[in-house]
């Protein structure tokens, strides 16, 4: 059986977690909190069982790419929902930078 029909198959895990990703997403913007929790557990037991599996191939690591954009998209989105204070604060930073370094004009 090749390797990437293998249910233990690292791209199989990835994908998986891509899948599992957008779940999580779906279901915070549904302020489905049990289910998202549950999801996130099932998430993190593929995370450990990715720990085991052995270096990714340089065709695996191609094939893994596309999953990785999905799972960090979703990743940023989960955090900016679970996390709005932190938007806040990024708004306060770059406006008190903004205010501290003002544009240059060229006048001295």
């Amino acid at each position: 059986m090749p390797t990437s029909l293998h249910p233990n198959s690292p791209i199989i895990l990835y994908q998986q977690l891509a899948q599992l990703s957008n779940q999580i997403v779906e279901n915070i913007r549904q302020q489905q909190w049990v289910t998202a929790a549950e999801l996130c557990h099932v998430y993190s037991d593929i995370l450990e069982l990715l720990k085991t599996l052995p270096h990714l191939t340089r065709e695996q690591r191609k094939k893994r790419r596309a999953f990785l954009s999905t799972i960090l998209n979703n990743d940023a989105e989960i955090r900016a929902y679970l996390n709005p204070q932190s938007q806040a604060i990024n708004c306060i930073h770059n406006a008190s930078i903004s205010n501290a370094y003002p544009m240059q004009t060229g006048l001295h």
